[in-house]
Formats: structure tokens, C-alpha cells, sequence
């Protein structure tokens, strides 16, 4: 695929209606309804979650997720914002999303710290003129935000390598 040079931005009907996917993304979400959650997917979509599991397609996205809404998910509350869209052609964006995540519990029921992490989006727009997500990668972001972390490149960033203490 040719990248459009001149796809730098995206009217604002399209940043509105990757608002209004993001809305349903967190609505379905906060209402643990994994169905409404897969449905602002492509049906050919990649899930990428914080772990580095995967699902590919629609109902996969669906099928993993039905299992945490009801367990570890079930009291939780996302909330989240675009940081970022870039238009990669006229039907294809890269939409970066920060999160904040409260009421995770663990397996066994004990509450989990509040997260905050960082969602990559490729979004596909829809012929009815949506979009949807085609490819979604997840990221826990340290405590403290984005660049609390080891640099990039140091020992403490590498695999086997020092941990901050």
C-alpha cells in the first residue's frame, strides 16, 4: 500500500467518529459487555493485549475478553483519551490512546492497584463512514507515567539487566 503524502490530517468528521469508536470502546468496557466491546473492532482485527497475547479477529477479541469481564474486570472502570491520530492514507489511521484503569482485582478477588498504560490503534474506516479498530497493541505504563522507566538502551532496560531499585 502507497502511503498519501498528503495524509497528514484528518477532517473532522473523522477525528469525531474515532471519538465516538473510543466512547464505545470504554462505554462496553465499563459495562463489561465483551459483545459491544468486540463489536468496535474489524471483524479481521489483531488484540495485542499488555501480555503479548494475541487474538486475531472479531470473535477472538470477544471470546478473550468475556472471561476477564466476569472475573478480574468485572469492577473495573477505564477511562481514556486520544493523544494522537495520524492519517496513514485516507481510510487507515494510527491513533494513539492514554488509559487509566481503577477496580482490577485479582484472581481471587483481592484489589489491584490502579493502571495506567498506552493503546496503539490502526483504525480502518468503515464505508458508513465509522471506523473501526484493525490492529490494537496495549502497553502498561510505568509507575510515575511515560519515561519513568530505565532509558532505553540501558542496562535496567535489557532483558537480564539491573532493575530500578
Amino acid at each position: 500500500m502507497t502511503r498519501d503524502p498528503g495524509a497528514t490530517d484528518l477532517p473532522a468528521v473523522d477525528r469525531a467518529a474515532i471519538e465516538q469508536t473510543l466512547a464505545a470502546f470504554l462505554a462496553a468496557w465499563n459495562a463489561h459487555d465483551a459483545h459491544a466491546f468486540s463489536l468496535t473492532f474489524a471483524t479481521d482485527a489483531d488484540f495485542t493485549n499488555v501480555m503479548g497475547v494475541h487474538a486475531r479477529g472479531r470473535t477472538a477479541v470477544e471470546s478473550f475478553h468475556a472471561p476477564a469481564f466476569a472475573t478480574v474486570f468485572k469492577t473495573s472502570h477505564l477511562t481514556g483519551a486520544v493523544r494522537s491520530v495520524r492519517s496513514l492514507t485516507l481510510t487507515l489511521a494510527a491513533v494513539d490512546v492514554d488509559w487509566q484503569m481503577t477496580g482490577m482485582t485479582a484472581p481471587d478477588g483481592t484489589p489491584r492497584p490502579s493502571r495506567t498504560g498506552l493503546i496503539d490503534w490502526i483504525m480502518e474506516k468503515q464505508s458508513s463512514g465509522n471506523w473501526l479498530i484493525l490492529v490494537m497493541h496495549n502497553t502498561d505504563l510505568p509507575p510515575g507515567g511515560p519515561g519513568a522507566g530505565p532509558p532505553v538502551g540501558s542496562p535496567a532496560g535489557l532483558p537480564g539487566g539491573p532493575t530500578r531499585g
